[in-house]
């Protein structure tokens, strides 16, 4: 029989405690930190430059019975909020609807300019045709939705 050994108790070592950080993790914890930061601040850029065309859109689809000229009046308005007003303001007839056609992929205005013209001139009495009506409104509604906010001012 083999004699007893004198062995003391295993003593395990503290847990290995947390506190302080190692450099990785506060490189982490910053790089987390400021792509929050950077986050919001696009998304509060991106929120801002789309104000005018939500307000455009609304103003646009929640009236059936707008007439062109107000829905022509809003597409102003909102290109003014986009584009330099002294370039906008003085814009009128054919050079108007060349400057919106020139924010589209496809043309729009030029094409109906002579009905654009009928309609805006003629006498406020004067019925216009619904189909006319709904084909100029929705002209201006797919500018605002496609032209707004510009990629790039284009003047």
């Amino acid at each position: 029989m083999t004699p007893k050994l004198d062995l003391s108790p295993v003593i395990t070592p503290e847990a290995p405690n947390w506190w302080p950080l190692a450099w990785g993790w506060w490189c982490l914890a910053i790089a987390v930190i400021a792509l929050t930061v950077i986050g919001r601040m696009l998304y509060k850029r991106y929120k801002q430059e789309r104000q005018v065309q939500k307000i455009a859109l609304a103003k646009l689809t929640e009236n059936s019975e707008l007439s062109p000229a107000q829905a022509l009046a809003t597409v102003r308005q909102a290109a003014m909020s986009y584009f330099p007003r002294e370039a906008i303001a003085s814009l009128q007839g054919e050079q108007w609807y060349q400057f919106l056609d020139e924010q589209l992929k496809s043309p729009r205005f030029v094409n109906h300019s002579e009905t654009w013209q009928r309609t805006l001139y003629q006498s406020e009495q004067a019925p216009i045709d619904p189909s006319t009506r709904s084909m100029l409104v929705d002209d201006c509604i797919y500018w605002v939705r496609h032209a707004l906010p510009p990629k790039r001012v284009q003047l």
